[in-house]
């Protein structure tokens, strides 16, 4: 009867929780009556035991779990919770359990599942390691056949974190960070991923987190060689090892991030490798297999440093087993890389007169990056005297006046005059300046070299030498507007028959002749009306030959008057003022003058600069962002001129590519104004067939007469982010030149 109310009141229970609608479903449903026991519904594990929990029995006071052994029921505990731990248990081992309820007598108010409710107990897995593994840490356990598979978690301050699940006996968590410690532990899980079937180790496995210390060089030094890596949090003291045949050889332990090898093989390519270590000498990070490679090569032996036209030339002996050679010049008390060669001699250039340089050399790797030896710490020695350079030739009435740059610490000079066989001296002199005889319309070379006190050479002397045809010009005294055109007048040269007058339009490439004329003024009835021009005289003999050189640099006129405003010149408005261009026409000089004007900036860390600024649109920065030829799109956007570019890039090579697509690439013949492009390595250009590497680029200021060009670059110097610099540069890195169309860049609407 007992039994029967006990039902009777869960089912209204029930009914009032659930709907009417679920209720009538109830009602209209084949009665199934509720079980005379408490039903087991869950047996939990955790790393010592099974929770196991059951459903309420009405009115009971307590209840009693039983656990079934070989010869039947065993009683687990009593409790008046419906939960109860059972622990002691063996893994993997499969346990049945049933619960009984009791009165308040301790009598049985309800019966019991007879077969009652199974679980297998697997014990928490027992981690048996956390280490480095590459750059992770590596969580190892032991194993058990019937656990279908294993989730790893991780200890946070909120607790147990789970990161992923496995199906061996390891885990490996990359998402970590140097210097820090990390904590895991186990669980095992059934082959759905869902079901837990064990306990954890509450305590977990600790470990420290190390990266591989990886090598970031290997350099010779001049007793053996420096092996260099990464510091890391979390490591006390690193460990060096050597490659040799039979596996890696310790060499050394250090507490620096660096290890000095005295004794490595000489020519020998050798593989080392760093592992770190706690205080206590345990490893605390993996380490690198492949490790990195080194070869060490014998020091170069310097031979001799040679006062040279413009330089000093460098050499040294072959060393064995060297593909480059690094040259170094002493600033200081360090030395300063100059450039790497792949020759036994290197000219330096760009010095101080009267200045003593030293330099050293080492052999370097193939692509410059690593040092292949040491080098000569006391270097060798020698003192500089450039070439003296002539700075002008000035035709004067009593002859050719030569002057030349002073040298600091020079005595005297020996000016010489080149002759059939070789060149003839003219004069030693204690001043910068000479005035050869000359004969009138005699063309002669000259060259000057530098002397110390006791008359011995101390310079080389610029070859070819200077060459001048000694004829002075005539000046234009006087352009005015006449009645039937312009004259032009002008004084009497001495030594001229007849004059020739010249005109030249803005339009045109050269001068025009325009007369012959026996006297001292010519009206010019041929010029355009309204269209600037500029005329120069050169002198005639009674033959007509030309016996004097020309002005080039002339004024403009229109109709006789200094040209002076805004001017349509076939189809393109162009400003002068005072006879001069100052807006709508562009020349090399007018780019030039742009570009001397931003000699000396500098670019800041990652070659952030104002020219990438302007070409990007914004403030960038980075090793990629290289601006040699955005240097050059902005010194022609500020002429108001980028149009002569071609393309908008910030490479060397379509640079090049959009001026060899019109067919100004040059290979040769360059002059001022063209755009100079260079190369650092041997090789064809990826994208202008027909043409070396094209690396860099800067435009030519000056064309000199040893063959060398002297320029305006961006992004190089000494500064690692590059600036604006003047350089001189050499056949051996010359690619080509472009040469923009200069002339009119503001068409007329």
């Amino acid at each position: 009867m007992k039994k029967l109310m006990a039902f009777t009141a869960l089912l209204l229970a029930l009914c009032t929780v659930f709907s009417m609608t679920a209720c009538a479903a109830a009602e209209g449903a084949d009665a199934v009556p509720a079980a005379d026991y408490p039903e087991i519904v869950s047996i939990a594990p955790d790393a010592s035991g099974f929770t196991v929990k059951w459903t309420a029995y009405p009115d009971a006071v307590k209840y009693r779990l039983f656990v079934r052994g070989a010869s039947g029921w065993n009683r687990v505990g009593d409790t008046a919770a419906t939960s109860l731990k059972h622990t002691g248990l063996k893994d993997q081992t499969a346990y049945i359990y049933t619960v009984r309820a009791l009165d308040a007598q301790g009598k049985y108010m309800s019966s019991y599942l007879v077969k009652g409710w199974s679980s297998t107990f697997h014990a928490a897995p027992q981690l048996t390691s956390v280490a480095a593994y590459g750059n992770a840490l590596k969580i190892t356990w032991k194993t058990s056949p019937s656990v279908g598979c294993y989730r790893v978690y991780r200890k946070t301050g909120s607790g147990w974190v789970g990161l992923g699940f496995a199906d061996g006996d390891s885990f490996v968590d990359s998402q970590v960070t140097s210097g820090s410690t990390y904590t895991y532990t186990v669980r095992a899980f059934a082959d759905d991923y869902r079901t837990v079937i064990s306990g954890y180790q509450a305590a977990g496995m600790s470990a420290t987190f190390v990266p591989v210390p990886q090598i970031t060089s290997v350099e010779a030094r001049n007793t053996g060689v420096r092996i260099t890596w990464g510091r890391f949090p979390g490591a006390d003291r690193y460990r060096v090892f050597v490659k040799t045949a039979s596996g890696w050889k310790r060499i050394g332990d250090t507490y620096n991030a660096y290890y000095d090898y005295q004794n490595p093989a000489i020519g020998v390519a050798t593989t080392y490798t760093v592992r770190a270590m706690d205080d206590y000498g345990h490893y605390t990070s993996d380490f690198s297999r492949e490790g990195m490679t080194h070869t060490a090569l014998n020091t170069p032996n310097m031979l001799s440093v040679t006062n040279v036209c413009g330089g000093q030339t460098i050499s040294w002996q072959k060393v064995s087993g060297a593909q480059l050679y690094r040259v170094y010049v002493r600033s200081g008390s360090s030395w300063v890389k100059l450039a790497d060669t792949a020759s036994l001699s290197y000219t330096a250039k760009d010095l101080k007169n009267n200045t003593a340089y030293s330099y050293t050399v080492r052999c370097v790797s193939a692509d410059g990056k690593v040092f292949m030896s040491g080098f000569r710490n006391q270097g060798m020695t020698t003192t500089f005297y450039d070439a003296p350079k002539i700075s002008s030739v000035v035709n004067e009435r009593d002859g050719a006046h030569l002057t030349w740059n002073r040298i600091a610490g020079v005595s005297k000079y020996r000016v010489f005059m080149k002759v059939s066989g070789g060149w003839k001296k003219l004069a030693d002199v204690s001043g910068t300046a000479y005035t050869h005889a000359a004969v009138q319309g005699t063309t002669y070379t000259y060259t000057v070299r530098a002397l110390n006190a006791a008359g011995t050479y101390i310079s080389a002397y610029l070859l070819p030498g200077t060459a001048n045809l000694y004829q002075t010009a005539p000046l234009i005294r006087n352009v005015i507007p006449g009645e039937d055109g312009t004259i032009i007048a002008w004084s009497a040269f001495q030594g001229a028959e007849n004059y020739r007058v010249y005109r030249r339009y803005l339009d045109t490439s050269g001068w025009s002749r325009v007369a012959d004329v026996e006297g001292l003024s010519y009206t010019d009835t041929g010029a355009q009306a309204g269209v600037p021009c500029q005329y120069t005289l050169r002198c005639l003999d009674d033959a007509g030959n030309t016996t004097s050189d020309y002005y080039d640099d002339k004024l403009f006129y229109v109709d006789g008057v200094l040209a002076d405003g805004e001017y349509n010149i076939k189809g393109y408005l162009v400003t002068f003022s005072k006879g001069k261009v100052t807006e709508g026409y562009v020349t090399a000089q007018d780019v030039i003058r742009i570009a001397q004007g931003e000699v000396g900036y500098q670019a800041r860390n990652y070659r952030r600069c104002k020219y990438n600024e302007w070409y990007y649109g914004a403030d960038v920065s980075g090793e990629e962002y290289h601006w040699c030829v955005v240097f050059l799109e902005w010194v022609f956007d500020q002429a108001g001129a980028r149009d002569l570019l071609y393309e908008n890039t910030a490479g060397a090579e379509f640079f090049g590519l959009g001026f060899y697509k019109r067919g100004r690439l040059l290979k040769s013949g360059f002059k001022v104004g063209d755009l100079l492009l260079l190369h650092w390595k041997d090789g064809e250009s990826d994208y202008v067939p027909g043409f070396p590497k094209l690396n860099h680029c800067g435009i030519i200021i000056a064309v000199n007469d040893d063959g060398s060009y002297t320029t305006i670059e961006g992004n190089t110097g000494d500064n690692p982010n590059g600036e604006v610099v003047i350089k001189r540069r050499y056949p051996e890195l010359i690619s080509a030149a472009c040469r923009p169309a200069y002339g009119f860049t503001t068409p007329a609407d």
